[in-house]
């Protein structure tokens, strides 16, 4: 019977060994699972975020383009635009005048 007991003792401190060995593989194997399984998630819910700020971009750009104030808004800006145009172009027209003048002025001057 001693021999029994010894032999009964030794394979269950093994079988204690290896569902000890098992239960950390596994622990280690999970928690692995587990990290995997956040950066799915994450990217998932990134994927999501992007897709609903996309939607809501698309539908503020059809509004606006269905808003016709907006294209009164856009007429005003672009007439703005060439006025300001055209007067940088009269200044610079003056500015050469001027300076033409300018440089007659001290050619006469100097009989240069």
């Amino acid at each position: 019977m001693d021999n029994w007991s010894s032999i009964f003792g030794l394979i269950g401190s093994v079988l204690s060994v290896i569902s000890t060995l098992l239960t950390i593989l596994f622990g280690i194997r999970s928690t692995r699972v587990k990290n995997d399984l956040e950066k799915i998630k994450l990217k998932y819910e990134q994927e999501r975020w992007m897709t609903i700020l996309k939607i809501i971009e698309n539908n503020l750009c059809i509004k606006q383009e269905k808003n016709p104030q907006n294209d009164i808004l856009e007429k005003i800006k672009k007439e703005k635009k060439k006025k300001e145009v055209k007067e940088k172009i009269n200044q610079n027209k003056n500015q050469k005048k001027v300076n033409g003048s300018v440089l007659k002025d001290f050619l006469e001057k100097n009989k240069l």
